[in-house]
């Protein structure tokens, strides 16, 4: 995909992507790619990745893909080859996937995380903040979330960008100066504001009061904690919500089962675990 043309999507045939890397791989000895496509063909589940599947090369590949596929779609992309998916995840919250119009719930962004874990995927995924009608509450809400899943991929956190030619750059637009281009590029071109306007492609959201992402990011990893009393009103859901996230991403938490001959061991590290270490029989695995 990837075009300015709106959401209109674009695709290669399975063939001629299979051909590319096939030929790219045997020239050069390589077989790291990243697919550039903001989201993957849902056909190739049933083309592509069956085909790369049955040439047995050891690709290292990267996709962008929905974050409601099947548990059958990730066994494919592990089995093609995937160490890296991006998915449009962006929250954990079914109230705010709802307001981006995500067409997932919650569970299933868990479902997603807990899948690639377990067949050694890594997933790189935003938590978004500063989509236009959002409630603080809901960030509140998300951070008691993450002691149950810190063994599962940590996220980044992200203020909302906009994209020339989405949907949601075309209805910001519409309602006037709600959308303003990067400051930065002031410094690079000698033009006006409506000029520069005219050519950016990337947007942020102009709401009164929203937290700017280097003030976030200072609060956020200023000796690993948050000053709360310094925290602007209205926004203290979010900023627990970094302070918990800068936890996760640094406690490293994983569960590894080790399998022996009369079932198998669980070590659970996580705090909030009631039994630290669990131990299975063989038939209770079974």
């Amino acid at each position: 995909n990837g075009s300015n043309e709106g959401m209109h999507y674009r695709s290669k045939p399975a063939e001629k992507v299979l051909d590319e890397l096939l030929t790219q791989s045997k020239r050069h000895q390589i077989y790291r790619f990243e697919a550039v496509d903001n989201i993957l063909d849902q056909h190739y589940y049933k083309t592509l990745l069956p085909e790369i599947i049955k040439q047995k090369a050891p690709f290292h590949l990267f996709f962008e893909i929905k974050a409601n596929v099947s548990h059958k779609h990730i066994h494919l992309l592990a089995d093609a080859g995937a160490q890296w998916l991006q998915a449009g995840i962006e929250s954990l919250h079914s109230d705010h996937l709802k307001l981006m119009k995500k067409g997932c719930f919650a569970y299933q962004n868990l479902q997603l995380l807990k899948w690639c874990r377990q067949l050694g995927i890594h997933q790189y995924w935003n938590f978004i903040y500063g989509f236009p009608g959002e409630k603080d509450t809901w960030f509140a809400e998300m951070t008691k979330l993450i002691p149950s899943i810190a063994h599962l991929e940590p996220a980044n956190l992200a203020r909302l960008r906009i994209d020339r030619f989405s949907p949601l750059h075309q209805a910001m637009a519409a309602q006037g100066d709600l959308v303003k281009h990067p400051e930065i590029l002031h410094f690079i071109y000698p033009f006006s504001s409506e000029q520069i306007n005219r050519l950016t492609y990337f947007f942020s959201f102009i709401k009164p009061g929203i937290c700017d992402f280097s003030i976030l990011r200072r609060f956020s990893l200023k000796d690993g904690k948050i000053n709360m009393p310094d925290v602007p009103k209205g926004h203290e859901g979010l900023f627990t919500l970094a302070q918990k996230m800068h936890e996760w991403y640094h406690a490293n938490t994983t569960l590894k089962a080790t399998l022996y001959r009369e079932g198998c061991h669980v070590p659970d590290p996580r705090p909030i675990a009631r039994d630290h270490a669990v131990t299975l029989t063989t038939q209770e695995v079974q």
